[in-house]
């Protein structure tokens, strides 16, 4: 029995190290290892290629592994050599054998990667035909009396506005999928936050949240480890990134919150949405290039510095976590401006009027 020696393991498009034990008899591979992510036994039995030296013993081999895969994975092993074992004479006095080895790496390496592209485009063509994630609409006249009931921005519109907003509320819950995790999804909960996306790109009639595919709500908040329980819960929303990307996590309870305080200036669901606007230029940074036309750029960033000094000393009623950066800065503010819009105005006047070329918007004047 000998160990064998793996180089490199390709599962779906991640590479992950596995340490299989393989029994070599007769000199065909015959290989049972246990995945553990499966949890199962699998039986390689497809070889796609190997190489043998001069007295038929497997330099290389690779190999293909069946289900649960869905798609195939690839396995590249290498043999150890018995110590005692010489090439003969005739393959010594060979003027490339000293090449020998390396040649093979690559060609076995060129296979893999063909096969492992191969089964890439593969997935991806199958992912491209199969059917998006369930989304759930609301009925249109039960979304409408959510509307009237609990978002002023909705009812500040006139009918014209009205009727857009909802068939852009009814699109994105088309397209967005909404899931309860430790909680229910009610049809309140998938009006109101799909609200909360309408509401900063009301004035944009082509925008499509092209960075969002699930919108997860948690009963309340939550830690960086996306906790419900023990300490540091101090999280109410987050915009997915790595991992996690094109993921939202909401708290049910803030996002019920931000609409029903309608003296507040805060509202946690429009704020994401708004770091998700600033996302889609390629980065979170305060500065929504998707929007912001390039000559408002320079007196944008000017003013938003002026404000952090004031923030942090606390000489200002904007909300103090704004002070963190830019991109927190400017999703503060946009919560202001869309919650508390005459009170802007009249504290910020400025920030008011630069808030309104950016969202091309004056909530309760439109």
């Amino acid at each position: 029995m000998e160990a064998l020696q793996v180089l490199r393991t390709y599962a779906y498009s991640e590479e992950v190290s596995r340490k299989p034990e393989a029994l070599i008899r007769a000199g065909a591979l015959e290989a049972l290892f246990r995945v553990p992510a499966a949890g199962a036994l699998f039986d390689p039995s497809i070889l796609l290629g190997s190489f043998t030296d001069g007295r038929g013993h497997p330099f290389y081999a690779l190999l293909r592994v069946p289900a649960p895969f869905e798609g195939p994975a690839f396995l590249l092993f290498t043999f150890p050599q018995p110590v005692s074992w010489r090439p003969p004479p005739c393959m010594l006095s060979f003027p490339y054998f000293q090449y020998m080895e390396t040649l093979l790496i690559i060609l076995v390496s060129v296979a893999a990667a063909v096969l492992l592209i191969a089964g890439l485009l593969h997935r991806l063509k199958k992912g491209k035909e199969t059917a998006p994630p369930e989304a759930v609409t609301v009925p249109a006249g039960e979304e409408r009396q959510i509307l009237e009931e609990n978002v002023p921005f909705y009812n500040a519109l006139d009918e014209a506005g009205r009727n857009r907003f909802e068939a852009r509320v009814q699109r994105f819950l088309g397209r967005t999928r909404i899931t309860g995790v430790g909680t229910e999804v009610e049809p309140l909960d998938r009006v109101l936050v799909a609200a909360s996306a309408i509401i900063p790109i009301f004035a944009f009639p082509d925008w499509e949240y092209i960075n969002l595919k699930e919108v997860l709500l948690y009963p309340d908040a939550f830690n960086e480890e996306f906790a419900q329980e023990g300490e540091g819960r101090t999280t109410l929303g987050v915009v997915g990134t790595g991992p996690y990307q094109n993921l939202m996590i909401l708290s049910r309870h803030e996002l019920r919150q931000g609409f029903q305080n309608r003296t507040g200036k805060r509202n946690t669901a429009i704020h994401e949405f708004v770091h998700l606007v600033d996302k889609t230029d390629g980065a979170v940074d305060g500065i929504p290039e998707a929007l912001l036309e390039r000559g408002y750029v320079q007196p944008w960033l000017k003013m938003i510095r002026g404000y952090l000094q004031e923030l942090m000393r606390g000489k200002t009623d904007i909300n103090p976590y704004g002070a963190t950066n830019e991109a927190e800065f400017f999703a503060v503010v946009a919560e202001y401006f869309f919650e508390r819009p005459d009170l802007l105005e009249e504290k910020h006047p400025e920030l008011y009027r630069m808030l309104s070329a950016i969202f091309l918007q004056e909530p309760g004047k439109d």
